[in-house]
């Protein structure tokens, strides 16, 4: 092996194990790395972009002026860190869902000094009929959607007590009990944040091309999505009317922003700031569906947008210190 390959390959750290942990509340091993993303303090910059997939996020790392870090925990989070516009960045992949989510800002507040910003960056369906696919929508607001599993239950039992499957659909039709929660009030992402990602979006990819409006953060992306699939017992008819009943200016679904800006919300020892942005990649009202070579394009362009968003975000406190791996003699 070449000495720059050698390099490389320690530098990416891929799929490596903690050591052993001496607290169950935070597990944290001697080197100083935390249980599931894997990382250490110095590793992680205080600006963070986020994703779901992993592709995604190595395609968008290749848009910082320099990649100082690469790591995959064994859970599966990949982590680029590196430099925009001279700022220190990182890329994560989370995959999808809240317990990833949660997971990965709960233990990144833990190893970063100072203030946070997270940044989503994703695919959504709309639920406006003015905004097309292929649209990049800027989430400034957000509420979660989930099912009621103990009223599911509740209802399964009727169903299963019912004289037939007919007489029970007509019974749940006339009662429109449905088994879902929806959040009283949204939680309002970063305002400054949101105001420099429109910036960006704007001059990259045109102003008609950005969108924004209310988010819901759904707990399935078929049930509390309000997808018709006759597969499993979900009663989601008219969930998507009910949402846009409630919240007039409810305008995408997807299944992660709530949680960040729940968690910013939440933090009670630094100042952590959140927003979102995803591309319209499902059409829910008119049923058209994204082409890959325009979602690859918005990847790319939206990708950007956010990095130069991150890097012109102003922090009170930010890490610094020769731990840091943007600060390293070879950086």
């Amino acid at each position: 092996m070449t000495e720059n390959k050698q390099e490389k390959e320690e530098k990416k750290n891929f799929g490596k194990h903690i050591a052993d942990v001496d607290s169950v509340d935070l597990p944290i091993d001697q080197e100083g790395r935390i249980y599931h993303i894997g990382l250490k303090k110095g590793e992680l910059a205080n600006r963070i972009l986020t994703v779901g997939d992993p592709g995604r996020a190595g395609r968008i790392s290749k848009q910082l002026d320099k990649v100082c870090f690469e790591f995959q925990s064994n859970r599966g989070y990949y982590t680029y860190t590196g430099l925009k516009n001279g700022v220190p960045i990182s890329i994560v992949a989370t995959g999808m869902g809240f317990p990833l989510v949660d997971f990965m800002v709960r233990e990144s507040a833990e190893i970063v000094d100072g203030d946070m910003v997270f940044l989503r960056f994703g695919t959504c369906g709309v639920v406006r009929e003015d905004i097309p696919i292929g649209n990049i929508v800027i989430s400034t607001s957000s509420i979660m959607g989930r099912r009621d599993y103990n009223l599911v239950e509740r209802q399964i039992k009727e169903r299963d007590n019912s004289e037939s499957n007919e007489s029970y659909e007509n019974k749940w039709g006339q009662n429109k009990v449905f088994p879902y929660e929806i959040s009283e009030e949204p939680i309002l992402a970063n305002e400054k944040l949101c105001d420099l990602l429109e910036e960006c979006l704007g001059n990259n990819l045109g102003k008609e091309k950005v969108s924004k409006g209310l988010n819901l953060s759904a707990d399935s992306f078929y049930s509390t999505q309000g997808r018709k699939v006759s597969t499993f017992f979900d009663h989601n008819q008219g969930f998507v009317e009910m949402v846009q009943k409630k919240f007039p200016d409810f305008t995408t679904m997807e299944m992660e922003t709530y949680i960040y800006f729940h968690l910013a919300k939440s933090c009670v020892k630094k100042n952590i700031y959140a927003s979102a942005a995803c591309i319209a990649l499902a059409q829910r009202i008119s049923g058209k569906f994204l082409k890959n070579s325009i979602r690859i394009e918005r990847e790319k362009v939206g990708g950007l947008s956010c990095l130069e968003a991150l890097s012109k975000m102003p922090l009170e406190k930010e890490m610094s210190g020769k731990h840091c791996v943007w600060e390293t003699k070879e950086n």
